[in-house]
């Protein structure tokens, strides 16, 4: 008989006073890495930070240059984004904090 693992993958959103730039952090608490690992935001949670049209959103890890690539799904079709989802790669035990960076569509 197989015994499922169980792995936490949590997620959180600080809004800092102090900064304009909203941060996400993104911890594996398993004891194995994890490639290619969905992060699924919903909406809620970032009212007022990702516009409906015209901003493209990335995760920017700190102190790096790169961005990873976004994209808001409309779940339930109504021409309104529900989530912004991604993929993250994480060490065992690691947690990397995030900017969200809106970059202009155009």
């Amino acid at each position: 008989m197989k015994i499922p693992v169980l792995m936490l993958l949590s997620v959180a959103l600080f809004l800092a006073c102090a900064s304009p730039k909203t941060q996400i952090v993104v911890s594996n608490t398993a004891d194995y890495s994890v490639y290619e690992k969905p992060v699924v935001i919903e909406r809620a949670q970032l009212v007022g930070k990702v516009a409906d049209q015209g901003q493209v959103p990335f995760f920017q890890e700190k102190g790096s240059a790169e961005l990873i690539p976004c994209q808001l799904d409309d779940l339930n079709g109504d021409g309104k984004w529900d989530e912004l989802f991604t993929l993250v790669n994480l060490e065992a035990n690691e947690t990397k904090t995030f900017d969200l960076v809106l970059k202009s569509a155009q």
